[in-house]
């Protein structure tokens, strides 16, 4: 099984070539929507067009002790998402770190199909003639 997502397979999901696949934005709301971007190393703001924003650590860990979220509380937050083991969910953020944990969540969980965009947001961004979208999609 392949489990990178490159800049060209995320255009096919973008473009409705590769059917099934869902990109999952696990960036803060504000990077999402366009209002934030925290990185010092480019400049571009947004989400990858028809991106659901999944959320935050929030999402993933208890914030109050620092834990990972238990599989049904994951589990209810993807459903309501559409984020399910039929459909290959496609993990990114602005770089790689946080979408890896959204990755390892839907390996736990059982997913037979699931990539981490690894570029994220940044790769995507490096070509003018990729599409941007900001604010909510969802």
């Amino acid at each position: 099984m392949e489990y990178l997502a490159t800049t060209e397979y995320v255009r096919g999901i973008v473009e409705g070539q590769n059917q099934g696949g869902v990109l999952v934005d696990i960036r803060k709301l504000k990077e999402y929507n366009g209002e934030l971007n925290p990185y010092t190393f480019f400049d571009k703001k947004g989400h990858i067009p028809g991106a659901v924003w999944m959320g935050d650590w929030d999402t993933l860990v208890d914030m109050n002790d620092d834990t990972f979220r238990s599989y049904t509380e994951v589990q209810k937050i993807w459903n309501d998402l559409k984020i399910t083991p039929d459909k290959e969910p496609v993990f990114y953020c602005g770089g790689g770190w946080r979408s890896s944990i959204g990755f390892f969540y839907a390996y736990l969980m059982g997913f037979n199909k699931i990539r981490n965009y690894d570029g994220g947001f940044y790769e995507w961004s490096w070509n003018p003639n990729n599409p941007i979208s900001m604010g909510m999609s969802r």
